[in-house]
């Protein structure tokens, strides 16, 4: 019977160790590893587990993992979210089950790649010149990039694509042919697979003038040869304050009427007809010419820092310095001044024909001669006998300072008695249209003259 017990306790033995826990293992189906772009990516992998199993997540890499946790086989999604740096990022899961006095753990290793990221060194360019330039920008980006224009100008890109890195791109914006400013903008994308990154540079390139609105009136401009915008029409403003005169004894006027051949063809008159206006401009004392009213000018410090004023001219524009004047038209006299290079010059004078040709408009228009401040009555400047169907010479102003007398002679104390500005001098006094000149000449700033206006650099 003792026997018969001994060999039950060993079966139970035996059974007992046969019915042992086994050891705890967890496993998927598929890689080991998730390589997410920056999008981010989602992954559903089947876990294999036979007890309870957890996930932890570790790393710079945003993951979340549903289910987290759980009992036995299951599906589960791994979700990487996008990454919104530039640099690329590396994390892990590990699933851990434990049972039967084990623990199990598989891990996914997860790379993700880096956002799109790219900047250029200019973020816009403006007042790009109608005759279009080139431009130099530095472009860096973390992927390989591609770039492409859009909008009203016209532009090559070279290179239109690159690699990561910093790269110079050359922008070459051609000639805006139109009549109206040109705007564009050159985009650069870096491309990372399923998301990208832009960077762009605006371009503002500006148009031909034309036409230029001043005091209601639309006076037509020209870019010259010498590079600058003029005026090809004289001003006819009002300023503020002023009435024009047709009074030659109006020697304070500051403003007066156009002159022409009276019907004799004896002698200039005023005109008040709004065509010979629009033809020829109101004349302008000097001083009211530069922004100031008659009298203001009290010494010569005064005088010498007008050289440039904008004075009645529209903003951005201002009344011609002795520098712009021989640069066009190439000679000033009193004393003589030659610049060879000017556009207009033609050997021996500024030619008014040259000018014409290229749509300058200039001519005789005439002036009022107020000689000095002690004056009380002007006289009419163009008409001459030997061309009396026609205004034959003239003054245009400027504004750079060339010489004052005083009432005293050499004596400053005993006050100013007339100023002197560079301007222009142009004569018709020639039978052939070709001797025309037009030359820089020094004129008393009482003299009532035409202003023509040149735009500010």
């Amino acid at each position: 019977m003792k026997k018969l017990f001994f060999y039950a306790a060993v079966v139970a033995m035996a059974l007992s160790a046969c019915a042992k826990d086994p050891e705890a293992a967890v496993n998927f189906d598929g890689d080991d590893t998730i390589e997410a772009p920056a999008a981010g990516t989602s992954v559903t992998i089947k876990l294999k587990a036979n007890y309870a199993w957890t996930a932890v997540i570790d790393g710079t890499v945003k993951v979340t993992v549903d289910p987290s946790q759980g009992n036995g086989d299951a599906d589960v999604a791994i979700t990487v979210a996008a990454n919104e740096t530039d640099k690329p990022l590396e994390g892990k899961v590990t699933f851990s089950a434990t049972g039967g006095g084990t623990t199990a753990s598989k891990v996914i290793n997860i790379t993700q790649a880096a956002a799109p990221a790219i900047s250029v060194d200019k973020d816009s360019i403006e007042e790009i010149p109608v005759a279009g330039e080139e431009y130099k920008v530095s472009v860096t980006s973390n992927y390989a990039w591609t770039a492409a224009s859009t909008g009203t100008t016209s532009v090559i890109i070279n290179p239109e694509s690159g690699d990561a890195g910093t790269t110079e791109v050359t922008i070459t914006v051609a000639e805006n042919k139109g009549k109206e400013p040109a705007t564009g903008k050159v985009v650069f994308t870096a491309n990372g697979g399923d998301s990208s990154a832009t960077a762009e540079v605006a371009l503002a390139q500006l148009a031909e003038l034309t036409e230029v609105e001043w005091g209601g009136v639309t006076y037509p401009v020209k870019k010259m040869k010498d590079g600058n915008y003029w005026f090809t029409e004289n001003l006819r403003y009002i300023p503020e304050g002023f009435t024009p005169s047709n009074n030659l004894t109006a020697v304070t006027a500051g403003v007066f009427y156009p002159i022409v051949v009276n019907a004799g063809q004896t002698a200039a008159e005023f005109s008040t007809d709004e065509n010979v206006i629009k033809a020829k401009g109101y004349l302008y004392q000097a001083e009211v010419a530069l922004g100031l009213k008659v009298g203001d000018i009290q010494t010569v410090a005064q005088a010498q820092a007008l050289e440039g004023a904008r004075g009645i001219c529209p903003e951005g524009w201002h009344v011609p310095t002795i520098n712009e004047i021989v640069g066009l038209v190439g000679k000033a006299v009193s004393p003589i001044t030659t610049n060879t290079e000017a556009p207009y010059y033609n050997g021996s004078n500024g030619s008014v024909s040259m000018l014409n040709a290229d749509g300058f408009n200039m001519d005789a228009f005439g002036a009022i001669s107020i000689v000095d401040n002690t004056r009380t009555s002007g006289t009419f400047m163009g008409w001459a006998s030997g061309f009396k169907t026609k205004i034959s010479s003239g003054m245009i102003h400027g504004s750079s300072y060339a010489g004052v007398t005083y009432k005293t002679a050499n004596d400053e104390s005993s006050g100013i008695k007339n100023v002197q500005f560079w301007g222009f001098m142009p004569m018709t006094n020639k039978k052939a249209e070709a001797d025309y000149t037009c030359n820089g000449n020094k004129d008393s700033y009482r003299i009532a003259a035409p202003v023509r206006c040149v735009k500010d650099h």
